[in-house]
């Protein structure tokens, strides 16, 4: 486990904070109106794994979501009340509903949409992105976001995806059944090696399936 990561958990622990969210919460498609909302959850999901402002400005590009893209790409977003959350700086746009905080998003685009950082034909699909707020991290949501993602890739006849993978989060996509097979040039800075993840959607779908059932076992 990333020890950022570990560290977070520990706090929440300690702070009381760390049951989880994902029973409380829904996911939905993203508004246009809330492109700058999202944009800003995944400057600071970046910036949770230690990254410094120079490095965040120089990445903005890729982490920038526009009212356009809500709309013609297939992204995903997880929203919790405000009563099922501590309280915390709220990431929602002007004019939207102050109950609903946008907690993650994800995003998943068809193979054929990337030209330009590894799916090859060996993919259906990419899992562009995967973003939680840090101070939702560790309370179920990224779970919640992977499921709905691998069953949207179900639905569209995705049988494989490549995920996109910030080197802090491999170990998060390897728990959830992804494995490793190589890695990519940064979009932002060249010199900088990725690693690139496959997921088998029907086998990482069992595996959820299974955890499930040990879990009302357990109980």
């Amino acid at each position: 486990m990333n020890s950022i990561y570990r560290d977070k958990k520990a706090a929440n622990a300690a702070a009381g904070t760390n049951t989880s969210l994902a029973a409380a919460a829904s996911v939905r498609r993203p508004r246009p109106s809330e492109a700058a909302a999202l944009t800003a959850l995944a400057v600071a999901a970046k910036g949770f794994w230690g990254y410094d402002a120079a490095f965040l400005d120089a990445a903005l590009p890729e982490l920038t979501v526009t009212p356009s893209d809500t709309t013609q790409h297939d992204i995903h977003v997880a929203v919790v009340s405000s009563s099922s959350s501590s309280s915390s700086p709220c990431l929602n746009s002007p004019g939207q509903n102050q109950e609903d905080e946008i907690a993650g998003v994800y995003r998943l685009d068809p193979a054929e949409d990337d030209d330009d950082d590894g799916a090859t034909d060996t993919f259906d699909g990419v899992l562009r992105y995967l973003w939680i707020h840090p101070d939702r991290i560790g309370r179920g949501l990224g779970s919640l976001l992977w499921e709905h993602a691998l069953r949207r890739a179900e639905q569209r006849g995705m049988r494989t995806l490549e995920v996109d993978a910030d080197p802090h989060a491999e170990a998060f996509y390897l728990g959830m059944g992804a494995q490793r097979y190589g890695t990519v040039p940064s979009g932002t800075f060249k010199d900088r090696m990725l690693p690139l993840m496959s997921v088998d959607v029907k086998t990482a779908l069992a595996r959820i399936e299974t955890r499930k059932e040990a879990a009302a076992v357990a109980v």
